[in-house]
């Protein structure tokens, strides 16, 4: 399945189909404006953190992403978390 495939694709298909434009489920999307509508559901057990210098992809430094603040997995939470993980715990 073409999510699987590369995690840059998968974030390029979901933009261009809309979910993170016009949809109600903004978990992994960025977003330039954290003041955008979507961004407000990012509550909860999601968080919206603005990307820090030194990320591992640097066109995303300054944007802002919807993560989970806490993740069942470690491994997922080194992958989706900008922040540093602690115990699944992203911040």
């Amino acid at each position: 399945m073409w999510w699987k495939l590369n995690s840059r694709y998968a974030y390029i298909k979901l933009y261009l189909l809309g979910k993170c434009d016009k949809g109600l489920d903004p978990l992994h999307c960025l977003y330039e404006d954290p003041t955008l509508p979507i961004t407000k559901r990012c509550t909860g057990e999601f968080v919206l953190m603005e990307i820090p210098k030194g990320y591992k992809c640097n066109d995303q430094v300054g944007q802002f992403k919807c993560v989970r603040r806490v993740y069942q997995k470690a491994g997922e939470c080194e992958r989706f978390c900008p922040g540093t993980c602690k115990k699944g715990y992203c911040s």
